[in-house]
């Protein structure tokens, strides 16, 4: 297959290389994705105007407007709440469910990269 032959040609060259998990050998078996950190050492600010979960997702935390530090932003309610839940299968969001960020996908599933008729993007006010 040809992740196998990357790999291997990688290492020959000396080259880190990071692929994708096969359909049905991802660790995360039939979890929506694996163990996600980004909320624990990410913050994402949106030309619009509001902060993110992550780079793969739609959902508005909150308007940057609405906290004048960052120290407020990170330690807010909303991002709180979002780090409590984003791991939880049954209190994570939508996005976070169909999650087809690389790190934290379950490729075990169809819906990680076949993202047909997803939101991508939020909508701007």
């Amino acid at each position: 297959m040809i992740f196998y032959e990357s790999e291997k040609l990688a290492n020959k060259l000396g080259i880190t290389i990071k692929l994708p998990h096969l359909q049905g050998l991802d660790p995360a078996g039939s979890a929506s994705h694996k163990t996600c950190y980004t909320a624990y050492r990410d913050i994402f600010l949106g030309s619009d105007g509001f902060v993110r979960p992550c780079m793969s997702n739609s959902v508005k935390l909150f308007d940057i407007s609405k906290y004048d530090t960052f120290e407020k932003m990170w330690n807010s309610l909303e991002f709180q709440e979002h780090r409590k839940n984003v791991n939880e299968e049954s209190l994570m969001s939508k996005s976070c469910k169909n999650c087809y960020q690389s790190s934290f996908a379950n490729w075990n599933k169809k819906e990680s990269f076949v993202q047909i008729g997803e939101c991508f993007s939020p909508e701007w006010e």
